[in-house]
């Protein structure tokens, strides 16, 4: 992000500048093209939330997850590029390491950051329920703002909570299919990464 300061002071103009992110109410207020807006996080529009940047002392940060050289996010069309380069990678691998059956695509990202975040909401919420007195009790307002479901739906922009609480049983699954991964690895004497990154330095011409 340091090397690509020049380029995003350039495109400022043009970006989205946030100044507040309400998480409670699950609000953005920014300000793009001269215009001042307070939004929800869920009805941002794709082509805004690719310039959603917070200026800061440090320099210029953009709000998104995943970022290219020029400090933006990849187009569309690069994005797909990546994971086609990514599942051509692991089907290097077959027959040496235990792979999907199916390529990987951008959208199972999302259900991923969905079981890591709920697991992150449901450790916050544990939390703060035992940083209270031993008898005291939270107001409604409390509950549902700290809601680990809630929370989700809003960053998620389902429109029914029902919807969320599928990945309530993905999160207990996960556990499970992270043990058996370890339980399968058999060999002591090497870790899981040091066995890949010995795979790929074999393949280099």
């Amino acid at each position: 992000m340091r090397k690509a300061q020049a380029s995003l002071r350039r495109k400022l103009p043009n970006m989205a500048v946030v100044h507040d992110v309400d998480l409670p109410a699950g609000k953005l207020v920014y300000t793009l093209n001269g215009d001042e807006r307070r939004d929800e996080f869920a009805t941002i529009p794709p082509e805004t939330r690719r310039v959603l940047v917070k200026v800061t002392p440090g320099g210029i940060e953009p709000l998104s997850l995943f970022v290219g050289r020029g400090g933006v996010p990849p187009s569309q069309r690069r994005w797909h590029q990546y994971f086609e380069e990514a599942n051509d990678r692991l089907a290097n691998f077959e027959g040496q390491v235990p792979m999907m059956s199916v390529a990987v695509t951008p959208h199972d990202l999302r259900h991923t950051f969905a079981v890591v975040m709920l697991r992150s909401l449901q450790a916050r919420a544990a939390q703060l329920e035992r940083s209270r007195p031993k008898h005291g009790f939270g107001t409604i307002s409390e509950h549902i703002i700290h809601n680990p479901l809630l929370t989700l739906q809003r960053l998620l922009g389902h429109a029914s909570p029902s919807t969320t609480m599928v990945y309530l049983r993905y999160v207990d699954e996960s556990d499970e299919l992270i043990q058996r991964a370890f339980e399968s690895w058999s060999d002591n004497e090497r870790d899981y990464a040091s066995y890949v990154l010995e795979q790929i330095e074999a393949q280099r011409p």
